[in-house]
């Protein structure tokens, strides 16, 4: 999984803004999830999630921190999943 999110940090940061130069949209963009991101606002987001999986505040991430972190974002995910299910049924 570190790998993963290592090589999804990668692709996003240098493939991602190459290829919204290159590429034209085939229809309009719409909606905030469309919209282009700003290198800075970007780097801002990463950061934020770093210090996020960063338990021991050290400034460096290791495989148990990440593992830990998508393990507790998971299932918080699906704690807020199962309320929304549970609701609709009363």
């Amino acid at each position: 999984m570190f790998k993963r999110l290592v090589a999804l940090v990668l692709v996003a940061a240098v493939a991602g803004p190459v290829a919204a130069q290159n590429a034209k949209p085939a229809r309009p963009a719409s909606g905030p999830e469309a919209q282009p991101i700003p290198r800075t606002t970007f780097i801002s987001n990463m950061d934020t999630e770093f210090r996020k999986m960063d338990a021991d505040h050290d400034g460096v991430l290791t495989r148990k921190e990440v593992e830990t972190y998508q393990t507790s974002d998971h299932c918080a995910g699906r704690s807020a999943q199962a309320r929304l299910v549970c609701g609709a049924r009363h």
